[in-house]
């Protein structure tokens, strides 16, 4: 509203908060990082996320940036016992996008094991960690207020073809492993989605196969957060949105900057360079990397 009430006015008030949600996010992910790292590999881990090949959605109008603030700001506040950081962000969280209640588990455990045995401050996190649902909550209420169904945000994304839940079984990235693994000649000149499937499972692929490392390195509240916040996409059956889905999922870099030899940082920070130059000339030319 500073900048006026136009579309245009709105485009550039909308780019104003994602930039400074990604400079609060930086500081947030680089101070979570540093409860594991030293003060190099945390600022590693940092910029690692900013890196990503999707990370340029954290810099336009998109839930990204936000929903990466809060969600680093969140982890820091309950592994500090910081209870009402912890909650607010939290909240934050399953305010910007439904999916974000997919991090009430990571954040329950997570909370629960900053706690400790005294029974005070156990009781503090298990209220801080439900309390992150009130945004999830609130969006349901204000869905009800404005159509009569707190559950209209789930129908509008079915309308659009989204169907989460229905490819548990047959999920994509089996597949998607397989014409890899079997074709990938056939399966890269053939079909018309794969170049776009490629860099959208890429990530959630690589994720998925680190997840019992990472879960050994960094414990079990991250690997839950990452787990869950990948079922949820996989099991749509779509691969779109996957790449950016993944770039908020920070604990894979807090990960990547704890294990990575230092030989092969240039290589990753390279690689990673490479694929955001691509992802990004993609995305501004409308090709489906949305």
């Amino acid at each position: 509203r500073l900048f006026g009430g136009t579309q245009g006015d709105l485009y550039f008030g909308g780019l104003v908060v994602s930039w400074l949600a990604s400079v609060v996010a930086a500081g947030f992910v680089y101070a979570t990082a540093r409860l594991d790292l030293s003060p190099e590999r945390a600022w590693d881990a940092a910029l690692l996320t900013f890196v990503f090949p999707f990370a340029f959605f954290f810099g336009v109008i998109y839930s990204e940036a936000l929903f990466l603030c809060g969600l680093a700001a969140a982890i820091f506040g309950l592994r500090t016992r910081r209870w009402w950081l912890g909650a607010a962000a939290g909240a934050l969280v399953t305010a910007t996008r439904v999916n974000g209640i997919m991090a009430l588990p990571a954040f329950l455990w997570l909370a629960w094991r900053a706690a400790g045995p005294d029974p005070r401050d156990r009781s503090r996190a298990l209220l801080a960690g439900v309390a992150t649902s009130a945004g999830f909550l609130a969006y349901c209420g204000f869905n009800w207020a404005l159509t009569g169904d707190p559950f209209e945000w789930y129908h509008a994304i079915t309308r659009w073809g989204y169907h989460p839940g229905t490819a548990v079984v047959a999920n994509p990235l089996a597949a998607f492993v397989s014409n890899l693994a079997s074709r990938p000649y056939e399966y890269m000149v053939n079909e018309h989605a794969a170049p776009y499937d490629v860099l959208n499972g890429l990530f959630p692929m690589l994720m998925a196969m680190t997840l019992p490392l990472l879960w050994w390195r960094l414990g079990a509240g991250y690997a839950l957060l990452i787990a869950a916040n990948l079922a949820l996409p996989l099991s749509s059956g779509q691969f779109e949105g996957l790449g950016r889905y993944c770039a908020v999922l920070f604990p894979f870099q807090i990960w990547m900057a704890a294990a990575l030899p230092d030989r092969w940082r240039p290589l990753v920070f390279a690689g990673y360079g490479v694929l955001y130059a691509l992802a990004l000339t993609m995305f501004t030319t409308l090709h489906s990397l949305f």
